[in-house]
């Protein structure tokens, strides 16, 4: 990998560069949303991961052809190192340009969130503390919190996978595992596409049942006592 040091840029080299130093070049996708804070946080803790394209423009600068989201954020925030990853490309024409990018993008598919949930508790297994996979991983520390508590409960993480429900979704159902009337209750919500929007009401009126039920527990405990 050579550096930018090097008095011209070479087709199929690998460069590291100083993402300032790059012009964004034409792009299919009009908006790449340089402002999102999870991807902006991941960038500036453990740089760009995949490599960005861009070709030799006529003043001898790197132009970007794929990648201008990652370019874009590594310069407004930095990187460990300071720079990013560069393959040089040969200049494409316009209309390829036009293909390759609007394939790059409507063909992309983000990852499932059982994915998500999987890393979370391979992560949490090799020791990572909830804060430093959310950190690390640039992930919201409510995702994190919810992969990890569907993940101690395999009902609930069999659940989610037969379902397809969301990290949050499988969480409520984690949260009541050792209630099965209260399975039951969320189980006929989720199923019932009109009431699954009563959800979050539901949950609320199964939360107070049982501190209500905790605290008549610990009044008879304490008249026994």
């Amino acid at each position: 990998m050579s550096n930018t040091t090097a008095t011209a840029y070479e087709v199929g080299h690998l460069y590291e560069v100083d993402p300032g130093t790059l012009k964004i070049g034409a792009n299919v996708r009009s908006d790449p949303r340089p402002d999102a804070k999870e991807f902006a946080a991941s960038i500036k803790t453990r740089g760009v991961l995949e490599v960005i394209s861009a070709y030799v423009d006529p003043d001898g600068g790197l132009t970007v052809l794929r990648g201008q989201r990652r370019s874009l954020v590594a310069a407004k925030v930095g990187t460990p190192t300071g720079t990013v990853p560069v393959r040089v490309v040969p200049a494409p024409e316009e209309a390829d340009r036009i293909i390759d990018q609007a394939s790059e993008n409507l063909h992309r598919e983000a990852m499932h969130t059982r994915e998500t949930r999987d890393a979370v508790e391979q992560l949490a297994m090799l020791g990572v503390s909830a804060a430093q996979i959310a950190k690390r991983v640039a992930l919201p520390r409510a995702t994190v919190d919810a992969a990890l508590n569907v993940t101690r409960n395999p009902a609930t993480k069999d659940r989610m996978d037969a379902t397809g429900m969301t990290l949050e979704e499988a969480a409520i159902f984690a949260e009541f595992e050792d209630d099965p009337n209260a399975i039951d209750t969320l189980t006929a919500a989720w199923e019932d596409s009109w009431r699954r929007r009563q959800i979050p009401h539901i949950v609320q009126r199964l939360r107070d049942e049982r501190a209500e039920a905790r605290a008549l527990q610990d009044e008879v405990d304490r008249l026994r006592a």
